[in-house]
């Protein structure tokens, strides 16, 4: 994905985030990567990240890519928690109410959320966990 590309996405996040009372100070766009290679330096921070989601039994998580996944790297990937007002956006345009996450299982999405270090996730095999407010499918 280009770079202009990740900047829209970021533009719209900040754009709902506004709506929503957050100020622009307080999220913070993020590539997962960082977050996985230093989780500390965004714990109790709202961030946005972009990955691959895996919504299956005891593993439900953010990865770096599709390929991470499928080899089951869970030190590679953030922990995915749903908050009690998660918001759902498809790229087809259905609405929170009508879906679910399982709905975005094995697809590319980016995620805002409030990060979490201390919480690894099932077995603590991850790098932490995110709680998700808001959650986009990318391509």
């Amino acid at each position: 994905m280009n770079s202009m590309v990740h900047k829209k996405i970021a533009a719209l996040f900040l754009a709902l985030g506004l709506m929503q009372g957050c100020t622009p100070s307080s999220v913070e766009v993020v590539p997962l990567v960082r977050v996985i290679c230093d989780p500390s330096q965004f714990h109790g921070k709202e961030i946005i990240v972009r990955g691959f989601l895996k919504v299956k039994h005891e593993d439900i998580a953010i990865y770096l890519s599709k390929d991470v996944a499928v080899a089951g790297l869970t030190e590679n990937s953030l922990w995915v928690s749903e908050s009690s007002e998660i918001k759902l956006h498809s790229k087809e345009g259905a609405s929170s109410g009508e879906l679910k996450l399982k709905d975005f299982d094995s697809s590319y999405v980016m995620i805002r959320g409030k990060f979490d270090y201390h919480s690894r996730g099932h077995m603590s095999g991850h790098s932490g966990t995110i709680l998700v407010d808001e959650l986009f499918t990318v391509e």
